[in-house]
């Protein structure tokens, strides 16, 4: 019998960068930064914590974001906000950044 491997944590509190790379190449790319907040311990398993997004950017945009362009489940979480830098690393690898 095979087992994968989860890791179950609770994210840290502070500024994070969360994003994906869409497509079968990779061809585009969705960013985004907010702060991971207190979050009670167990919602549920796995790893987690509540993220609370700038005030730019509402829940409710960016689900509908994530629906509309057909992001799949999944991101990387980085601790620190470089959004910039990634669009940076995007724009010369000629990767579509898509926003919410």
């Amino acid at each position: 019998m095979h087992l994968g491997s989860a890791c179950e944590m609770l994210l840290r509190t502070g500024p994070v960068t969360l994003s994906r790379l869409m497509g079968s190449a990779g061809a585009e790319a969705l960013i985004f930064e907010g702060n991971v907040i207190d979050t009670p311990p167990m919602q549920f398993r796995g790893s987690y914590g509540d993220v609370k997004l700038p005030s730019r950017l509402a829940a409710k945009d960016l689900v509908d974001h994530i629906m509309d362009v057909g992001c799949e489940h999944h991101y990387a979480l980085i601790y620190s906000h470089i959004a910039s830098l990634l669009r940076e690393i995007c724009f010369w690898l000629d990767v579509k950044v898509s926003l919410p």
